[in-house]
């Protein structure tokens, strides 16, 4: 009875503070947005140059998939394609899929081989099976998750995921086989990517998608109540080790909107929780600010945050070192026309 009425308040107050600010972040507070790169011509690493070929490959005489119905075999593969070149303006949409988004694009940049052989499968047998150096990261979604997939349910009030048939696919895919304390709704319907209960992620969560692809992380914070740690040190310590870097945010703190901070503030302190992930790409500490680059929906962004706000929105860190990894290097690229 108590873990359901903590479970009650958190997902509550995770729906509240959520709201949508994290899904127009780019939009309303970055100086600047990575574009995409264009297909006239473009550098690409070697690690993406053998998925496409991959691709190419495994797309010999694929037929249309028993599972993924409203998705034809022209479009998967189009869309895996222009995932493998462009792995970070996959963008979330509408949805809490933020702590599958980050890993998943993380993976597509990073291990874009192993990631089109994941979705191929994913396509073909309905499984998502992906080799993590020691054994497969398997993960099979249930019916009404791949029902989802090219249907009405991400075609309403222009969700950035409508018509994205292939991230679909893997985003339903993750939040259909990850569940923790606060998802007490194992039955999906259409909605319920909006919603906490189905959707939503905690640290630990989060923590064990990372671990299940193969990475040894370490993790730092809370879903509530971690205030006393410097926060920007253990960032700046993982940022300056080239470790991979996950915030857990809380959103209204972290986008500055002080709305709905004053609405938090007239609440227990114990109700401010954590509510979206990004993934660093660098810190750098001034004396009256903090500089974040992170990736956020569809695109980088560079961002500048006082040092109280920064230290009220985290509420955790999940690091990683990069070995091991195929990793995409700028001195190991190819030419594509």
């Amino acid at each position: 009875m108590r873990k359901l009425l903590l479970a009650v308040v958190f997902v509550s107050a995770l729906t509240e503070t959520y709201a949508h600010d994290n899904l127009k972040s780019a939009k309303k507070f970055s100086s600047f947005v990575v574009q995409p790169r264009t297909n006239n011509s473009f550098t690409l690493s070697i690690a993406q140059v053998q998925a496409l070929n991959k691709i190419g490959e495994l797309s010999q005489g694929l037929q249309q998939s028993s599972y993924y119905k409203n998705v034809s075999p022209d479009t998967f593969i189009s869309q895996l394609t222009d995932r493998i070149i462009n792995p970070y303006m996959l963008n979330q949409g509408k949805t809490l899929f933020c702590w599958a988004a980050a890993p998943v694009a993380y993976f597509y940049d990073q291990s874009p081989v192993n990631m089109v052989e994941a979705v191929f499968n994913l396509y073909a047998s309905g499984t998502f099976r992906f080799f993590n150096g020691n054994e497969y990261l398997s993960l099979t979604p249930g019916n009404r998750s791949v029902c989802a997939v090219g249907s009405e349910t991400f075609s309403k009030n222009s969700d950035p995921l409508s018509g994205k048939v292939v991230d679909q696919m893997v985003l339903l895919t993750f939040a259909d086989s990850y569940k923790c304390w606060i998802n007490i709704d194992h039955r999906f319907n259409p909605g319920d990517q909006r919603k906490a209960i189905w959707a939503g992620a905690t640290l630990n969560k989060e923590k064990r998608v990372w671990r299940d692809f193969g990475i040894n992380v370490k993790k730092h914070g809370s879903d509530m109540l971690w205030a006393k740690k410097n926060k920007a040190d253990i960032l700046k310590d993982a940022i300056d080790q080239n470790k991979a870097v996950v915030l857990y945010i809380n959103a209204a703190y972290f986008n500055k909107k002080a709305d709905k901070i004053r609405m938090m503030r007239r609440r227990p302190p114990f109700i401010t929780t954590g509510s979206h992930y990004i993934l660093v790409k660098g810190f750098e500490k001034k004396q009256d600010e903090y500089r974040i680059t992170f990736w956020d929906d569809d695109g980088l962004q560079n961002y500048s945050i006082s040092p109280d706000l920064f230290q009220r929105s985290v509420f955790g860190i999940v690091a990683f070192t990069k070995e091991g990894l195929a990793m995409n290097t700028t001195n190991e690229t190819g030419m594509v026309d």
